[in-house]
Parts: structure tokens; sequence; C-alpha cells
């Protein structure tokens, strides 16, 4: 029991608010990070799969327009490498609608049995932007209203506010723009008034920007943290992070029934609390500055389907998958992992995904 109010106690000075700002340093993107990212916020994708559910005709990419009769006028100046591989991440979003396209036949995706929505995800392929509103809304349990929003913002207590306007700023700062702040900020403010025995921790500020930056309006981003924070990670955030703590210990139980041996052991090695190693991952739901948005969005395709068991489950994943092999003197273990992370989630999502679906239902 010491030992977890000592974790508590350390956990809290990272995530709760008062922490340094440096425990929660942004990572910058690497250029392919950032051309994933333009895949998702770029709203061609969506119109091409508008035009293809009207029964209109594909959009051609660029080397059919090269083998084309008509002429191309040449670009007035050279593209840059991000804006090169960025078009083509929108080239690929438009192939992998098709896809989800093919195996929606038509159907709504509200109406796909659970097990075929789970296997598409499991594939690795983008579910459509437009599809995923669809399908995260329907699964969101609260609704709120526009003029109900408005009224939060007028019961936040003050010092929670300020918190709130202090750290909103420095979320996210190299995805986000200003008025996506300005909607984070409304977002957050919103969820304390609704939660005051929580009011504000950090994380919630990640969490809340995933919503932001998919492009939801923010009464139902609101609705979807509210949905999410309950049915994934309740009592996570509240004062001394008891539901954290709880699940910490449930974790430590399934590491030993559920990992392999060999990871059990770089575990051991590592020489880092399993609580030090999971707390970032359970307090902003893989939403950290350091992984791929795109990543973030596939993960909670199942959060959203399964709830809790998948947070767990995902991060047995992740250390099955990316624990090292052994750390160099003078690296920081926990950061050694985190970048095996955001590397492996970002160049093989769908063995992630895959080996969570399958420690979950083991679980």
């Amino acid at each position: 029991m010491a030992a977890s109010k000592l974790m508590a106690s350390a956990v809290s000075r990272l995530f709760r608010r008062g922490h340094s700002r440096n425990a929660l340093k942004q990572s910058s993107s690497d250029l392919k990070n950032q051309a994933t990212e333009a895949e998702l916020q770029s709203e061609g994708g969506d119109v091409q799969v508008g035009e293809l559910a009207a029964g209109g005709k594909r959009p051609r990419s660029p080397s059919e327009h090269s083998n084309s009769s008509s002429p191309i006028r040449s670009p007035s100046r050279t593209r840059s490498k991000i804006e090169v591989e960025a078009q083509s991440a929108v080239d690929a979003q438009s192939e992998r609608s098709i896809c989800w396209l093919e195996e929606l036949a038509g159907r709504s995706i509200t109406a796909l049995p659970a097990a075929e929505i789970r296997a598409l995800i499991c594939t690795g392929v983008h579910m459509p932007r437009s599809h995923r509103k669809m399908f995260w809304s329907h699964h969101f349990k609260y609704q709120i209203s526009a003029k109900r929003l408005e009224e939060l913002q007028l019961e936040v207590p003050n010092d929670t506010a300020q918190l709130i306007d202090l750290d909103v700023p420095r979320s996210l700062p190299d995805r986000m723009s200003s008025s996506s702040h300005t909607s984070l900020r409304r977002v957050l403010r919103g969820l304390a008034a609704l939660q005051p025995e929580v009011g504000y921790c950090q994380g919630l500020n990640n969490i809340a920007a995933i919503f932001v930056l998919l492009g939801f309006d923010e009464r139902v981003a609101l609705s979807g943290c509210l949905s999410l924070l309950e049915r994934c990670c309740p009592d996570y955030h509240a004062p001394g992070l008891e539901g954290f703590l709880r699940d910490a210990e449930l974790l430590q139980d399934c590491v030993k029934q559920l990992l392999p041996e060999e990871s059990q052991q770089r575990l051991a090695d590592l020489g880092v609390p399993l609580e030090a190693l999971a707390a970032q991952h359970f307090l902003a739901l893989g939403a950290a500055s350091s992984w791929p948005i795109s990543a973030t969005a596939q993960l909670w395709d199942l959060l959203v389907l399964d709830g809790r068991a998948v947070l767990l489950a995902s991060f047995l994943a992740l250390l099955q998958l990316f624990l090292p092999l052994a750390v160099e003197e003078d690296s920081e273990p926990v950061e050694v992992f985190r970048m095996n992370v955001r590397r492996g989630v970002s160049e093989d999502p769908a063995s992630f995904l895959k080996l969570t679906t399958e420690l979950q239902q083991r679980y």
C-alpha cells in the first residue's frame, strides 16, 4: 500500500496540475508521421468517399494523369518532401476508402456486426474519416446540446479555468491551429464543469484534442470525451489516480498470465515499475504527443467498440512487441520504450492491433 501511495504521488506530479512542463515535452514529428496526419486531416479523402458512394468515378491518381493525353501544366514551384509525402498519403486514403466501401457493400457502418468491424480494423487499413465520425458517435453514451455547451462555459471554477488556459497552448502545438486550441479549451471547460470532482487533470487535454483534430464539433467532442472516459478509464483522472492504480495492479496479473516468459524477463531486466511504463498510455489513451494521430485513431476504433478491456490488452501488446532487449547506461528506459512504441505503431499498426485483439480475447 505504501508503494502504491508513492507511485500515485510520482504519477500525480507528472499528470496532475502544477507538474513540470518538461514532463509532457512534445516530441517532434518526423516526415512520415506528418504525411500520415495529412491523410486523416485532409477533407479530400472524404470527398472521394462521397463521390464513390454516389456512384461517381474514382479520382485518377497522379500516375493515371501522367498517361492521359491531356496536357499537364508544370508546377510554379518545386514541392517540398513533406508536401509530396502528404499528397501520397491522401492518394493512399482514396485506395483505403475503396477497401472499406467494398466491405460495407452499401450498408451503414453502424449496421455491421462487431466481429466484422473488428476484423477490418485489425487489417491496419484506416477507417475513412466520415465513417469513423458516424461509428464513434453511434457509440457515445451522452448527448450534449449546443445550448448546454454554452452554459457549461460559465460553470467552471476560476482556478480550474486558469489551469486549462495555461495548458491548452502547449497541447500538441505542432498539430493544432489557434482555432483548434480554442475548440479544445471549450471542450475541456465543459468537461471540467460536468466532472467537478476531477476538475482538470493533464492527460485529458490530449484525449480531447484527438476529437478536435479528427473534425468532431465541440459538443460531439465533449460527448465523446465523457463516454470514452467513463467506459475505458473510470476514475483514472480523479485525485490520487485511484482508477489508474487499480488497473495497474490488474495489469500486473495480466502480465503474468498473458505475456510470454521472454517478455516478462525483458520487463524485469528493464528495472522500471510497470506503473511508470503504463502511466502515459493509460492516462492519455494512446493520445500522447509521440503517437501519430492515425495510430491513436485506430486504437480508439477498438476502444469505442470494446471498451476498457482493449486498453489493458493494447498495453500488453506494446510490452510484448516493443520492450527493448537492452538499454544503454546513459539512456532512459521509459523513453527508449516509448521510442520503440512510436516507431512500431507508425510502421506496422496492423501487427499491434491484431495482437491487441488476440490478447483481449484471452483476457
